[in-house]
C-alpha cells in the first residue's frame, strides 16, 4: 500500500468550526461530514483520515453547542450551520455524511447523494429517561434545556424521507441501534436508498467499524467518484 500525506486543518468562521481533513494530490471533490447529537467532529476524524486515503478530501464540521462551535444547538443555529460551510466551499461538496441528527440533517442538503448513520426520524424515543441521557449524552450539548434541540430539529425537520428520483442514499444502522433508528431503515424507500444493517455495532460504535467504512467507500466509489 503506498503511503499518503493527509493534512489535518482546524478551520474557522465566525461561531462555527471544523476540520479539514485533505490529502495530496486530492480531487477538487469535497465530502461534508457531520457528527451527531452529543457528538463532536473529533468523532468524525476516523471515517474522515480512511476517506481521505482514498485521495478524497472531507470537512468535517461541528454542530452549533457541540465541540468549539459557539452558540446553543437548535434547528435555527443548526441550519445556519450548513448554510455557512455550503457557502465557504460553494460548489466543491459532491456527497454529504452524517451520523444520528447529523445524519438527518444532511437530508436536508441538495445533494444527489447522502450517506446517513444511524438517523432517527421521529423525537419520540423509547426508553427510560436514565436510558437515552446514557446513549444520547445532553450533557454535552449546549441548549436551552435537555434535549430541547434534539427535539426541535426532528420536529421541524419532519418524518419523510425524500423520494426524489435526482436524490440517492446509503443508509447504515447498528444491529443493536436505537428502535427509532431500526424504524427509519424500515421506512427508507428503496428507489432512494440502500439499506445496510453493520453487524455488531451500536448507536455509537457504528462510527468506527471497519464495515461501516468499507460499505461507505464502496457505495461513493460506485455513485459518486466512479459512477
Amino acid at each position: 500500500m503506498k503511503d499518503i500525506e493527509i493534512r489535518i486543518r482546524p478551520v474557522r468562521g465566525g461561531e462555527f468550526t471544523g476540520l479539514e481533513v485533505e490529502p495530496e494530490n486530492a480531487s477538487p471533490a469535497w465530502l461534508f461530514v457531520l457528527h451527531g447529537y452529543g457528538g463532536c467532529k473529533e468523532e468524525m476524524l476516523p471515517l474522515s483520515i480512511f476517506l481521505a486515503g482514498k485521495g478524497i478530501s472531507v470537512l468535517a464540521a461541528d454542530l452549533p453547542g457541540h465541540g468549539e462551535s459557539g452558540g446553543l444547538f437548535d434547528y435555527e443555529s443548526a441550519m445556519r450551520c450548513l448554510t455557512y460551510w455550503q457557502e465557504r466551499r460553494r460548489n466543491n461538496f459532491v456527497a454529504a455524511i452524517g451520523h444520528s441528527i447529523g445524519g438527518r440533517l444532511v437530508l436536508s442538503l441538495d445533494f444527489s447523494w447522502n450517506v446517513v448513520i444511524s438517523p432517527p426520524l421521529s423525537a419520540s424515543f423509547a426508553g427510560g429517561k436514565k436510558e437515552m441521557i446514557r446513549i444520547l449524552r445532553p450533557r454535552r450539548v449546549r441548549e436551552a434545556t435537555p434535549f430541547a434541540g434534539l427535539i426541535e430539529t426532528l420536529n421541524r425537520l419532519g418524518e419523510d424521507l425524500s423520494t426524489d428520483p435526482d436524490k440517492k442514499g446509503l443508509l447504515l444502522f447498528g444491529q443493536y441501534d436505537l428502535p427509532e433508528v431500526k424504524k427509519t431503515a424500515e421506512a427508507a424507500p428503496p428507489d432512494n436508498y440502500t439499506v445496510k444493517e453493520i453487524k455488531d455495532s451500536d448507536h455509537h460504535d457504528i462510527l468506527t467499524s471497519r464495515e461501516t467504512w468499507g460499505v461507505i467507500w464502496s457505495w461513493l466509489a460506485g455513485q459518486v467518484v466512479h459512477g
